[in-house]
């Protein structure tokens, strides 16, 4: 999924659709739990969820603090 968002905006391409609300809702317990390490390896997920939870204003849904510079090596 990281590899597919590397791309484009959402999921299916450049609008907002009923994929990306329903991975948006699924993923958020799992990706809140990843450690900044982990993140790293999500960065474009991390970023589509960020924008998705943003646009779907819905407060179940918050966005996930990550670096968008890379602290491991």
């Amino acid at each position: 999924m990281n590899e597919l968002l590397q791309g484009t905006t959402f999921i299916t391409g450049p609008r907002l659709t009923e994929a990306d609300m329903l991975a948006c809702s699924v993923l958020s317990p799992y990706l809140h739990k990843l450690t900044y390490q982990d993140k790293e390896s999500f960065h474009n997920v991390l970023r589509w969820f960020n924008h998705v939870s943003t646009t779907l204003n819905n407060p179940k849904i918050t966005r996930i603090p990550f670096q968008r510079n890379k602290l491991y090596i």
